[in-house]
């Protein structure tokens, strides 16, 4: 009686252990006697877990055994291809089918299952914008490149109300960190508008139930914090009547500097904010050009702030579409002082100064920004 009570505590206590593991499991197809790398994700970098061995017939096994007591976001790496993107938690058991391209297929954990769903998702919209975006590059007019922006538009409206669907129809799943993270081509947030924190703030109280312990969950409520003040912000600026706007004294493609508050001298300014990484961003400055040559000679002037790291890409882009007005970028990217002076989020973004130097409009385009023109210069 006593040998067989002893073996079933061995026994529980073996099970307790294994379920406090993960195990990770497959065959990658096309793959024989190399290696793959585990990568975990540390909030905002991933960092390397361990390299795996493949055998010559494809297959790999590897077992966590001690992961977080919450769900932790794990990727499959071969060479510089992510071969497949997991949720895993304490006691998975996963097994993985792939190629060396990354077309994979998961089996043993629901919320991983949901977030290659969302990644299959992301690819089909990531598809459907290259295909417009070639398909721009080959128009003429002024009329076709309008419906291909706004059809590009409508692709983006329609990827954030999918998003929405998403974390509504899966309140208390891992995945809808990743999707408040989504990005549309071109490196746009899905989730990138300031009252986009209630969004972020809606999530956070559902995961905190159940994930106290995350990091991620904890990253979420940092994001809220920054998301309101950004919103904060936002508000002292509808005020614009009694707000003037910050110096900027920035090097242009001769690495002269260049002040923003000599040229906003009573002068109408717009103050634009772009990376030549944007497609679309070369259409903008088409119709800004149109725009320049129409009031320039009536008192407009454009200072427009690069937000690129890559000094040699911005100064052939000046020089190759031919800007005529002042063009600056410190090569600071985000940690650039003009960016954080104007608490930009995004890009493309502009600020509209009157002739006293009072912001009095803001993200205007198109038809908004010569509205705008028409009423400030006479």
């Amino acid at each position: 009686m006593r040998k067989i009570l002893f073996f079933l505590i061995v026994g529980t206590v073996l099970v307790s252990c294994s379920s406090k593991k993960i195990k990770i499991s497959g065959s990658i197809e096309g793959l024989q006697n190399g290696s793959i790398v585990l990568n975990i994700l540390d909030v905002n970098t991933q960092r390397i877990i361990d390299t795996i061995n493949v055998d010559k017939s494809g297959k790999f096994s590897y077992t966590i055994s001690k992961p977080s007591p919450t769900p932790e976001f794990y990727y499959l790496f071969y060479k510089d291809k992510r071969l497949t993107s997991m949720i895993l938690s304490a006691g998975d058991n996963v097994i993985i089918k792939s190629d060396t391209l990354g077309d994979n297929t998961i089996d043993g954990s629901i919320e991983s299952t949901l977030l290659a769903g969302i990644e299959k998702d992301e690819s089909v919209v990531r598809n459907k914008y290259d295909s417009l975006v070639r398909e721009l590059a080959k128009l003429s007019t002024k009329e076709d490149s309008s419906r291909i922006n706004y059809d590009l538009g409508g692709l983006y409206v329609k990827q954030k109300q999918a998003a929405i669907k998403e974390i509504y129809s899966h309140p208390y799943s891992m995945t809808n960190i990743a999707l408040l993270y989504q990005r549309f081509p071109g490196d746009i947030p899905i989730f990138g508008a300031s009252t986009d924190y209630m969004m972020f703030q809606r999530v956070y109280d559902s995961l905190r139930i159940y994930y106290p312990g995350s990091i991620y969950v904890a990253r979420l409520k940092d994001e809220i914090d920054y998301r309101m003040q950004y919103d904060a912000f936002n508000e002292k600026l509808q005020g614009v009547q009694e707000m003037s706007f910050p110096e900027l004294l920035l090097p242009d493609i001769k690495s002269e500097k260049q002040s923003l508050a000599k040229l906003a001298e009573n002068k109408v300014v717009i103050l634009s904010f772009w990376t030549v990484t944007d497609l679309n961003q070369k259409m903008i400055n088409l119709d800004m050009i149109e725009l320049y040559e129409k009031y320039h000679d009536k008192g407009l002037e454009i200072y427009q702030v690069s937000v690129d790291t890559d000094k040699t890409a911005w100064a052939m882009a000046v020089r190759d579409q031919k800007l005529p007005w002042i063009s600056v970028c410190d090569g600071l990217g985000s940690n650039s002082s003009a960016v954080s002076s104007y608490n930009i989020q995004k890009v493309p973004t502009n600020f509209i100064l009157d002739r006293e130097g009072t912001i009095v409009g803001r993200d205007l385009f198109d038809k908004a920004l010569e509205d705008k023109m028409k009423s400030l210069i006479r």
